[in-house]
């Protein structure tokens, strides 16, 4: 038998080795060739950051920039109310300045570094700037993305259908698309903005290494699914419209309608939804509006609402026959980490719009 210290030869019998003192505690010895064989334990541990701690150091950092975004707000929310969505340019702006230098220097943002974890590349080297803003674009697109509308009644339908198929796809893959990999892709847990900048989150505590190649190459099971996530969406959408037989002669007027509510005085942006909403007492055929206006005050943007209520009953027939019109009035700023808002609304069926407005709509 051998002391595990020194790994010189000793007798079971013997309480300190013979060689170098050490106490022989334990109740077996080990031999030298064991020794050798055996895997350190930090070894076993997975280089890569795990799931909660990604989603932590989100979280972590979605919360520092919300708290800059409200700063922010309270002094230029004035200003920035009257953007309507293009105010999202800001946060986009802010967020860049927080995670690419961070990334680039260090390969942690604040959130990552109180979990202990780190953005390197394969290699183990350091983002580059270009790697950094790459990496950044790649994620933060698709949600600063999220909850935009467009709208361009001008452009011929194909082309607006395309525009929207591409900007709709960026939305669903980057997002959704995300999630998936978040979940599903391990060991590495690599997503699409560290696939594009060939990037890897690993645990900081070690020394910069590269990691595994097998443990970060991409299967193509995992590309096919993130790839099919926007044509599933798509196909759902696409069998509501045919059940809803919506044409593309509504679909145009619906669009310059909107065009039509988006220049109304007062409103800096607008967006309006023909939807049909299905529960347990049956089908409701529902037109819907929001307006993002540039007025503080709540009885002035009432009156905007009512404003809007007549020009959808004007310009858009298929209106007439609903089953309630929905106005909703938002003032406020959203610049994409942050936003503060203040609504009105009225949902009435036509039959009381038309009382509401004097019978001056048809």
């Amino acid at each position: 038998m051998s002391c595990p210290k020194c790994g010189a030869a000793t007798a079971i019998a013997d309480p300190r080795c013979r060689q170098c003192g050490s106490e022989l505690n334990r109740p077996y010895a080990v031999s030298p060739a064991a020794l050798e064989q055996s895997t350190p334990a930090a070894a076993l541990k997975s280089p890569y950051g795990g799931f909660w701690r990604r989603v932590g150091a989100f979280a972590m950092d979605g919360f520092v920039l919300a708290i800059v975004g409200q700063g922010l707000g309270l002094a230029f929310g004035a200003s920035f109310a009257s953007l309507g969505q293009s105010g999202r340019w800001i946060g986009f702006l802010v967020a860049a300045l927080y995670v690419i230098p961070a990334h680039h220097l260090w390969g942690q943002t604040l959130g990552k570094r109180v979990l202990d974890l780190r953005v390197q590349r394969l290699e183990g080297g350091r983002l580059s700037v270009a790697a950094a803003s790459v990496r950044y674009l790649a994620l933060a697109v698709p949600w600063f993305l999220n909850g935009l509308f467009f709208s361009a009644p001008q452009w011929p339908s194909a082309l607006l259908i395309a525009v929207g198929v591409i900007l709709g796809s960026v939305l669903f893959v980057g997002i959704l698309g995300n999630l998936y990999l978040l979940i599903f892709n391990r060991p590495s847990r690599r997503l699409l903005h560290d696939w594009v900048a060939g990037t890897v989150v690993v645990r900081a505590s070690p020394s910069r290494a590269a990691v595994p190649a097998a443990g970060v190459r991409v299967t193509p099971l995992h590309m096919a699914i993130v790839g099919l996530i926007p044509v599933v969406v798509f196909a759902a959408l696409g069998s509501i419209a045919l059940r809803t037989h919506v044409t593309p002669g509504q679909i145009a007027q619906l669009q310059s309608t909107q065009e039509a509510l988006s220049h109304s005085p007062g409103v800096l942006q607008g967006s309006l939804v023909d939807q049909q909403n299905f529960s347990a007492q049956g089908r409701t055929h529902v037109i819907a509006a929001q307006l993002w206006v540039a007025e503080a005050d709540a009885a002035k943007r009432r009156v905007l609402g009512r404003q809007a209520a007549a020009t959808i009953l004007k310009q858009y027939p298929n209106s007439r026959t609903a089953d309630r019109i929905a106005i909703v009035c938002r003032w406020g700023f959203d610049i994409g980490i942050a936003s503060t808002w203040r609504s009105d609304g009225e949902v009435h069926s036509v039959a009381d719009w038309k009382r509401l407005l004097g019978n001056a709509s048809p």
